[in-house]
């Protein structure tokens, strides 16, 4: 289900300037473009599949973490819905996909530092214009607080793995020891997938962003760096 909905959030390009990245205007008579018309294609299948409806909130959430990576930006992703009629997709799942863009923007913040200046930006940009959504600017400040525990989470994760497997490689079972360490974390994690592939949950996702650019037979180049969790 993620790979195609990844194949419908690729129908659009990334923005060509810093003028449309930042835009959130999108001409009435323009056809639906990839972030909404993968959040529609979802709308539908959670009204046909019991499953999906059941799973829909991580999907979108990975959908909105790969839709900030391909389209490196917050009104990108958002495909200028902040502000209109279609800002109630941004409300499916329980907001997931609008939690997901957000995440992977105050994951992307280097300095921990400017974390509370990154989550002020979004606030005024995208919280405060989301009035017209059903609890939309509680969603948004919400989604600020999952990306604000998430960035600060990646460094102690990093550093813990980092400690783990050291401590594995100075006995004579480092192998067994390491495989014991990945199924503990990605356990807790609830990440099965990233567990059976040894990679960070965000891997996962941009690898399946890869995998459905392929598919779709698109160049790779400007994108070899896209995980960077």
């Amino acid at each position: 289900t993620i790979h195609l909905l990844l194949h419908d959030l690729l129908q659009s390009q990334p923005p060509s300037s810093p003028q449309q990245l930042n835009s959130s205007f999108v001409a009435d008579n323009s056809p639906m473009s990839g972030p909404r018309l993968a959040l529609t294609h979802l709308s539908e299948l959670m009204e046909s599949d019991v499953q999906i409806h059941s799973s829909c909130h991580p999907i979108a959430h990975n959908l909105g973490r790969a839709a900030y990576q391909y389209f490196d930006g917050l009104g990108a992703a958002y495909d200028g819905m902040i502000g209109t009629e279609d800002a109630h997709l941004l409300r499916l799942c329980n907001a997931a996909y609008l939690h997901g863009v957000i995440e992977f923007r105050l994951r992307d913040v280097v300095d921990t530092n400017d974390i509370a200046s990154a989550a002020r930006e979004i606030e005024e940009s995208v919280c405060d214009k989301l009035t017209n959504v059903a609890t939309g600017p509680w969603e948004c400040r919400h989604g600020i607080g999952h990306g604000i525990i998430q960035r600060y989470r990646l460094d102690a994760e990093k550093d813990t793995i980092q400690k783990g497997i050291d401590a594995c490689n100075q006995t004579s079972f480092a192998n067994d020891c390491e495989n014991g360490l990945w199924m503990d974390h990605f356990a807790v994690s609830g990440n099965i997938m990233a567990m059976e592939n040894r990679m960070m949950a965000a891997d996962v996702v941009a690898a399946g962003l890869l995998g459905a650019k392929s598919s779709l037979g698109e160049s790779q180049q400007g994108n070899d760096d896209l995980a960077i969790i």
